[in-house]
């Protein structure tokens, strides 16, 4: 493999690990549209500034079995 193609992979992990974090994110912050209603701007913000996938999975299952938006904290 060459140092292009090597790169080439690189990048393309690395959007596809991006877009995995931000497919997250949309899919949260739907499902707690759908159960909750209006998301307030601070929740937006912090979870916007999560870049780890396991933890937005972890913050996904919460917001499946929260019975409010309190239940589900992120940080």
């Amino acid at each position: 493999m060459t140092l292009t193609e090597k790169w080439k992979m690189e990048g393309l992990q690395q959007g596809l690990q991006q877009g995995i974090i931000e497919g997250l994110k949309e899919s949260i912050l739907y499902t707690i549209e759908l159960k909750f209603g209006s998301i307030p701007n601070d929740f937006k913000e912090k979870l916007n500034n999560i870049s780890d996938a396991n933890r937005l999975k972890e913050i996904q299952k919460k917001v499946v079995f929260a019975n409010n938006l309190d239940e589900i904290v992120v940080e």
